[in-house]
This record gives C-alpha cells, sequence and structure tokens, in this order.
C-alpha cells in the first residue's frame, strides 16, 4: 500500500533516552560486581505484595503503628 514510514519517537532508538542511560548503568554495575544483573532479576522475581506499594494489598497507612507496637513487642 505504500505507507510512508514515519519516524517512531516512542521507541527507544533516539539518542539520550533514559531507557539507554540505564542501560549503561546496569552495564557498568556489571562490571563493578560481576552477577549483580542476576540478583536484580532475581529479586523481580520474588515480589511480596507489600513490594508492590498496592493499598488495596497491604495496610501502608498503619504500617507506622504496627512498627511501633513491633518494637514495644520485641523489647
Amino acid at each position: 500500500m505504500n505507507f510512508p514510514i514515519i519516524p517512531c519517537n516512542l521507541c527507544g532508538t533516539q539518542e539520550n533516552l533514559q531507557r539507554k542511560k540505564m542501560k549503561k548503568i546496569i552495564l557498568e554495575w556489571e562490571k563493578e560486581q560481576p552477577g549483580r544483573l542476576n540478583n536484580i532479576f532475581n529479586a523481580l522475581m520474588n515480589i511480596e505484595p507489600s513490594h508492590l506499594a498496592d493499598t488495596q494489598l497491604f495496610d501502608f497507612k498503619n504500617l507506622k503503628k504496627i512498627r511501633k507496637v513491633f518494637d514495644i513487642l520485641q523489647s
């Protein structure tokens, strides 16, 4: 149909995008400490509902109160 090719400004092909910066950071981390990238991906596979900051799954509003009670019980 000979549709024109429109330059994409949504994908990661442009210079100076955050995606490219993050890739560079992650690769630098991996050079500094081999295995760090695996640790990141392993952590992403081991998510608890409280890690998601979903207020329907975890009571963040009362977290300080719960922490105080926990600290009192520990002492």
